[in-house]
């Protein structure tokens, strides 16, 4: 199953917002089996204060309390859950609606970006994002509005590295985020900023509390869903955390265990990588994809689809890639002869973006191996597929 029932983490002290008929349901049955106040609250552990105040819906009861209840009142836990119309730890404006996830493509894809370039400070208890990639703020707003929280609940904050008015900003990142004005509640100036960015948040620290519970469950989903559901993990978790070296593909993390959940999904998608390194400088975990053929898949794949500069950056670099393994040598030079028939040492040189003294150890190989016929007829030698 890919689905996560978030009732099993909320906290017992929370509280709980509900249906107003299901609470006068209570109230009569209450009533009905003459349950006297006293005793609930003996039983309970509530005050009778509270408990008078709870069913004249003056005040919202904690989750345990209504299990305690029910329970009592022979009323199924599942009626119950279906009754909440929301549950908050701390104030109640922070409160959420959403009782379970579907872990699809969407959510692998938000869950990979959030677990990089989310805010996870306890302190804050606000699910945010900050980046100046347009394509990842854009999936966090979407999951925002698929975790049901109202249309006008996330705010902006923006970094800018650009002086100017902060009107012009607002209205700039108004348009970017289609939001309104007013949700771009502060905008930063920062000179060393390498550009500008925004960070998209929603306080809730209950939502903010069962995101980090459900982390493992969320990992073992993913290990075992379908190639879409990994691939748009990885490309949510690259395009917040990875980059583009000059012959291969690195990502960092603090934790060893992200990195080593990434490494075990890269190899589920046909990529291996070597052990991860730690960089005592950047105090983090860093994971290499080196290789023609695993630089290939990860391309096809479109690992950084969710990254429009890394995307460019990769494309390029593939593109220039000097160092083929043999058969991606032959199958390149093999699709030309598909095409022309013949082909010369200087031709696959300028194909492959190696040297000429390259070109010709690779055709001289394929000739022994039966693969290329040469004419030496002329000075220059010429080759064709062996039939």
């Amino acid at each position: 199953m890919n689905k996560i029932n978030l009732m099993n983490y909320v906290g017992e002290n929370w509280r709980v917002i509900l249906n107003d008929n299901f609470r006068q349901k209570l109230k009569r049955k209450i009533k009905e089996q003459k349950l006297k106040i006293k005793a609930i609250s003996l039983s309970t552990g509530i005050s009778i204060d509270s408990i008078w105040k709870l069913q004249e819906g003056r005040t919202n009861a904690t989750f345990g309390y209504l299990k305690i209840l029910c329970k009592k009142l022979n009323i199924r836990e599942e009626e119950l859950y279906q009754n909440i119309e929301a549950i908050y730890a701390g104030v109640k404006k922070a409160a959420f609606t959403l009782k379970s996830i579907t872990v699809d493509e969407e959510f692998a894809a938000w869950w990979g970006a959030w677990i990089g370039e989310g805010d996870h400070s306890p302190t804050h208890e606000s699910i945010s994002m900050t980046n100046y990639e347009v394509n990842l703020l854009e999936l966090h707003l979407k999951m925002l509005r698929k975790f049901k929280f109202p249309i006008d609940k996330p705010l902006v904050e923006v970094i800018t590295n650009k002086p100017g008015e902060k009107d012009i900003i607002r209205k700039r990142w108004s348009k970017i985020l289609n939001l309104p004005r007013k949700q771009i509640t502060s905008i930063t100036y920062m000179e060393r900023a390498s550009q500008e960015g925004a960070r998209v948040q929603v306080w809730s620290a209950g939502l903010f509390r069962i995101l980090h519970a459900i982390d493992d469950r969320v990992k073992s989903i993913i290990s075992k869903s379908s190639l879409k559901v990994k691939i748009a993990y990885l490309r949510g978790i690259y395009a917040a955390e990875g980059s583009v070296r000059k012959v291969h593909i690195r990502i960092g993390m603090n934790d060893i265990k992200e990195i080593t959940f990434i490494r075990k999904i890269l190899l589920h998608i046909g990529i291996k990588t070597k052990q991860p390194n730690f960089n005592k400088w950047s105090g983090s975990h860093e994971l290499s994809i080196y290789g023609h053929d695993n630089i290939e898949i990860f391309v096809q794949v479109g690992g950084f689809d969710l990254h429009k500069k890394r995307k460019q950056r990769l494309e390029t670099m593939f593109s220039q890639y000097g160092k083929f393994p043999y058969h991606v040598s032959f199958r390149k030079i093999k699709k030309i002869l598909e095409q022309q028939n013949v082909i010369t040492n200087k031709e696959i040189s300028q194909m492959l973006n190696t040297g000429h003294q390259n070109a010709m150890s690779l055709t001289r190989i394929f000739v022994e191996e039966g693969k290329l016929i040469v004419d030496r007829s002329e000075k220059e030698l010429k080759y064709s597929l062996a039939t």
